[in-house]
């Protein structure tokens, strides 16, 4: 009919270039298409990506790759990322040439990393845990660092095809 759906997932999973990485992407995305009439249309999507890993942003010196490159001094190391988007996108043909849309967008993103230092010797301290837990970072030899990031946007566009001097054209505003 006057409907379309999409539904994806995918699952990704892999082990680091070094001992004890691990990394895991969950995204999930759908995305309908709404067609009100023969010149109206509505398209809606939203995404939802988590990441998790307990791998860091740390390398190795020329040293330690040298004596074994899968090493990893930084087991304790996460990384988390949560981002979720949207989006509405409605588009309306006034005539064969003249074209009014309006796109409405927005997403907001969550990442945290727990990162260990190199000269860490107070991580022993530290209780490791399945699950990520940031309070006592600094206090273990770990920095925390979250960030989180917000984006909204309304972009209304009008689109005229024309042919000037012979050529065929498009003014956009």
């Amino acid at each position: 009919g006057n409907v379309g759906l999409s539904l994806d997932y995918i699952r990704q999973e892999a082990d680091g270039n070094r001992h004890g990485q691990h990394q895991a992407v969950d995204d999930l995305a759908v995305k309908s298409l709404i067609t009100i009439d023969d010149r109206q249309r509505l398209m809606l999507k939203g995404i939802l990506t988590h990441e998790d890993a307990n791998q860091g942003e740390a390398g190795l010196t020329s040293e330690m790759f040298s004596q074994n490159r899968r090493t990893n001094l930084l087991r304790n190391d996460i990384f988390s990322v949560r981002r979720y988007a949207g989006q509405a996108l409605y588009e309306f043909d006034i005539s064969n040439k003249l074209h009014f849309s309006t796109n409405i967008y927005g997403n907001m993103m969550y990442r945290e990393s727990r990162r260990q230092a190199n000269d860490s010797s107070t991580l022993s301290n530290c209780a490791i845990r399945n699950q990520p837990d940031f309070s006592q970072a600094a206090n273990c030899g770990n920095e925390q660092r979250p960030r989180s990031y917000a984006v909204f946007g309304i972009e209304p566009r009008l689109v005229l095809q024309h042919d000037s001097f012979g050529i065929q054209q498009e003014a956009t505003a």
